[in-house]
């Protein structure tokens, strides 16, 4: 008698298909969760690195003092970071470390940051690093089993004048102003001459040590952000813009003004409005102001020059209502008789800050007078 045996080939053929089709989708699995982790620890180290060199240079600017304090940038880093383990690696200002030594030199890896412009000497270097739970083990992940990854990350913020700035108020101040008292609150006085120019020949040192000598008038004078004088996009839609509802006007450095204003009365000033109904908008704000020089040309002609953007914190004003008439006084304001009869005032202080949105400058000769801008590269 003959006993038949069934193959049992074709079972442990589907057996092994399964197998590999599943180790293969767990591997897939794997991997790209591996990846995913890679990549959202990368974006990680790279946010933090970018945030924390920002802060810092922002702290180099605001409070120069200040600007070697390195326990702000781990704590920066950590608080940008999801799982709190990232490490700064670096911290290099100005090419320097906080013992004094030379920073780590640039490498050719896509991650490193990049060469330095042959102009820039004002920058600080972030590096990031990434960390685990476990003290002195990086990142680990799936495939890597007891190995682990340690990923790195950089950034790079320089600064220097703002090239240009948000222009809110109307208020064009000679460069000889901000030269005579950079610090303390103080009154600044509307210009008022008959030949548009009044005696303000000026040499003054800036924050960074350099010399220069400007010609000018006297106090501000009030500017129309709606002038023809003006490029067609450097013009705010309305005169004397409100920040919150409002487009200003966007002066650069080297534009030149032809519309300044004298007037005793504050009422002809704003033309959709008197100067005392806009005021109180830029009350305890910082303005970006032009700083100008002035030049006198033929007859009562002058032009005036942007040499730079200070920032102006308004704290308080008093403002005429008309010819003869009583003043309006708003804000905090000094004590005593501070502003002259038939004068209109401001009163505040320049301040050392940064300009949102406002590029760089790389014009040679361009006063620092505080106002800065701050880039990423």
């Amino acid at each position: 008698m003959k006993t038949k045996v069934k193959s049992e080939s074709g079972g442990v053929t589907a057996f092994v298909a399964i197998f590999v089709s599943a180790f293969l989708l767990f591997g897939s699995i794997a991997l790209a969760l591996d990846s995913g982790v890679l990549y959202l620890e990368r974006r990680t180290l790279s946010n933090a690195a970018q945030s924390s060199a920002l802060a810092l240079a922002r702290e180099c600017i605001e409070r120069p003092t200040n600007c070697s304090s390195y326990g702000l940038i781990q704590t920066l880093a950590n608080e940008n970071s999801p799982d709190g383990l990232t490490t700064v690696s670096e911290i290099c200002i100005n090419g320097k470390t906080q013992q004094g030594l030379d920073c780590q030199p640039l490498t050719a890896s896509k991650v490193d940051c990049s060469p330095l412009p042959t102009n820039v000497t004002k920058f600080v270097r972030i590096r990031t690093q990434s960390l685990s739970s476990s003290p002195g083990i990086g990142l680990q992940t799936f495939f890597s089993r007891s190995n682990s990854h340690s990923l790195d990350a950089c950034a790079q913020v320089r600064w220097g004048n703002a090239g240009s700035a948000a222009v809110y108020a109307p208020f064009a101040v000679s460069i000889c102003e901000w030269a005579k008292q950079q610090s303390l609150p103080r009154v600044l006085l509307e210009f008022k001459t008959n030949d548009s120019v009044s005696s303000c020949t000026f040499s003054f040192v800036d924050l960074a040590g350099q010399t220069f000598t400007r010609n000018g008038i006297s106090g501000w004078a009030a500017l129309d952000l709606l002038s023809a004088s003006l490029p067609s996009g450097a013009r705010a839609s309305v005169s004397c813009p409100n920040p919150a509802t409002d487009q200003p006007a966007y002066l650069q450095i080297g534009h030149q003004l032809s519309q300044i204003a004298r007037d005793q009365s504050s009422i002809n000033y704003c033309g959709n409005g008197t100067l005392i109904s806009k005021i109180g908008s830029w009350l305890n704000q910082d303005l970006y102001l032009p700083l100008i020089s002035t030049q006198k040309l033929s007859g009562s002609a002058t032009i005036h020059t942007v040499e730079a953007f200070a920032a102006f914190r308004l704290l308080g004003y008093s403002l005429q209502k008309g010819s003869g008439s009583a003043s309006d006084v708003g804000g905090t304001t000094p004590t005593g008789n501070w502003c002259p009869k038939n004068t209109n005032c401001i009163y505040g202080e320049f301040k050392a800050t940064i300009s949102p949105g406002s590029e760089l400058s790389d014009q040679p000769g361009v006063p620092n007078v505080g106002l800065q801008a701050i880039e990423l590269f």
